[in-house]
C-alpha cells in the first residue's frame, strides 16, 4: 500500500512542513473535528499522544484555545490548516476510519450522560456535553461502518490488518483472545471472506 500523503505546505499552513511523518498523520486525522477537542480526544479518534500533542502545540500547529479551572484543556488546528489536512485525511483513505473513531468516541460519551440527563444532574450533564455540541452533531453521520461490522468489529479487523496476532488483539484491547476470536468469525461471516489475508485486503481497501 502506498505511503500516505504528506500535508501540502501553501503559504497558508507551510509550517506543518515542520512535522514528522507522525505528526503529519496525527494532523490529517485531528481533521476530523469540527471546531475544539480535549486531549483524550485527540488520543482517542486521532492516535495523538501527549507527547505528539505537545509538539505539534510547541510547533504551532495546533493551539490551546481553552484552559478554564475544573474544565480539561481543548485544543483546536487553525482553520486553513485543518482544511488543508481534511483534503489529505480524504487522499490517504483513512477519513471513513477515522469517522468512525469519531463517532464512537463522542456517541460514548453521550451514553455515558444519558443517566445524569435524565435526572437532578440534567444542567451538569448539558452545560458538559455544550463544550461538543459540533461534534455530538457530526458523530451520528459518521458512526456507518462499511461491511455491516460492528464498531468493535472494525476495531478488532483494524489492528488485524495492522499484522497483530489474536492474543496482540486482545491485549490491545482488554478483551479475551475467545472473544476476539468470535468477532474474526463474525467480521469473515459479514465480509463473505474466509481467511485472515482477505480479511486484511478488505479492511486496506475500506480505509478500516
Amino acid at each position: 500500500m502506498a505511503a500516505p500523503p504528506r500535508i501540502r505546505t501553501p503559504a497558508a499552513c507551510a509550517p506543518s512542513s515542520a512535522a514528522a511523518p507522525a505528526e503529519q498523520q496525527a494532523l490529517r486525522h485531528m481533521a476530523i473535528f469540527c471546531g475544539s477537542f480535549t486531549r483524550v480526544g485527540s488520543a482517542e479518534v486521532a492516535g495523538a499522544s501527549l507527547p505528539r500533542l505537545a509538539s505539534l502545540i510547541n510547533k504551532s500547529l495546533v493551539r490551546r484555545v481553552s484552559d478554564e479551572p475544573g474544565l480539561a484543556a481543548r485544543y483546536e488546528l487553525p482553520e486553513p490548516l485543518r482544511q488543508f489536512a481534511h483534503e489529505q485525511l480524504v487522499e490517504s483513505g483513512d477519513l471513513e476510519r477515522v469517522g468512525a473513531a469519531h463517532a464512537r468516541f463522542y456517541l460514548d460519551m453521550l451514553a455515558g450522560q444519558a443517566e445524569a440527563l435524565r435526572g437532578a444532574g440534567q444542567q451538569e450533564a448539558l452545560e458538559s456535553l455544550s463544550l461538543d455540541v459540533d461534534q455530538l452533531r457530526a458523530a451520528p453521520g459518521r458512526a456507518s461502518i462499511p461491511g455491516g461490522l460492528t464498531a468493535r468489529e472494525a476495531e478488532v479487523l483494524h489492528l488485524v490488518a495492522q499484522g497483530l496476532t489474536d492474543a496482540q488483539v486482545a491485549e490491545r484491547l482488554v478483551l479475551s483472545p475467545c472473544i476476539v476470536s468470535m468477532h474474526l468469525t463474525s467480521i469473515y461471516g459479514k465480509l463473505g471472506v474466509g481467511s485472515r489475508s482477505a480479511a486484511t485486503r478488505f479492511a486496506i481497501e475500506h480505509g478500516l
